[in-house]
């Protein structure tokens, strides 16, 4: 007859929460501009889509500043 049946099974495993954040080395922007730009807030759940975003907003910010070496040492999550 032409149709498919297409089942998908979903598992949404455990929401991750940001739980910390802290910034070293600041000494252009403050922690809290710094965390307005990255969009994350903590007790909200973890998008990393919008994080990836935010991080490409904070390099370009520093960049438009005049900070052309501006890199994050670790962009990696303890």
């Amino acid at each position: 007859n032409g149709t498919v049946r297409l089942v998908i099974y979903i598992y949404e495993g455990n929401q991750t929460r940001v739980g910390n954040i802290n910034f070293k080395g600041l000494s252009v922007l403050s922690p809290a501009e710094v965390q307005r730009i990255l969009g994350v807030e903590t007790g909200q759940a973890l998008n990393l889509y919008a994080l990836a975003e935010g991080m490409d907003v904070l390099k370009h910010t520093y960049r438009k500043l005049g900070y052309l070496d501006f890199q994050v040492l670790n962009e990696g999550i303890d």
